[in-house]
């Protein structure tokens, strides 16, 4: 099974971007191949899914780098253990990174995973998205399926 999981605070604008993805896809697409998970309740749920039968995850979260407002950047799990030690991104991915690895060192099989990071305009207490991301949520959609067929 292949998984698009997405992370972030529904009352914090921006920060609820992964949540908001995984609500419009499970709209827009209501017969799939792939599983949507909320994982705005405890990141440790991701544990769930850290089984021989998942073939991939797509984690998607806001995340804040230099890069303009609404840019997607993707990074293997393996990358964010690097980029979070070398630069200033903030995000939930690093809650979800030590997840990853405290499961790696329970023997928990981990999968492919790759992180589609969506870079906020605003985050500040609010229940919607600023315009600027959610207009491009079918674009979003459709980059988290582009990656999630990749091998």
């Amino acid at each position: 099974m292949k998984y698009i999981i997405g992370t972030g605070n529904w009352t914090m604008t921006d920060d609820s971007i992964g949540l908001r993805l995984i609500e419009f896809m499970d709209q827009k697409y209501p017969e799939r191949d792939f599983e949507l998970v909320d994982l705005s309740i405890s990141a440790f749920n991701l544990m769930t899914y850290l089984t021989e039968e998942t073939e991939k995850i797509v984690i998607v979260d806001c995340i804040r780098n230099e890069g303009n407002h609404g840019d997607v950047t993707f990074f293997n799990y393996e990358d964010v253990e690097s980029i979070k030690d070398l630069s200033n991104f903030t995000t939930h991915e690093d809650d979800v990174v030590k997840i990853i690895s405290m499961a790696q060192t329970m023997n928990y099989h981990i999968p492919p995973i790759v992180f589609m990071g969506i870079t906020p305009e605003k985050i500040e207490y609010g229940m919607t998205l600023s315009p600027s991301l959610e207009v491009r949520l079918d674009e979003y959609a459709t980059s988290a399926l582009n990656e999630l067929s990749k091998d």
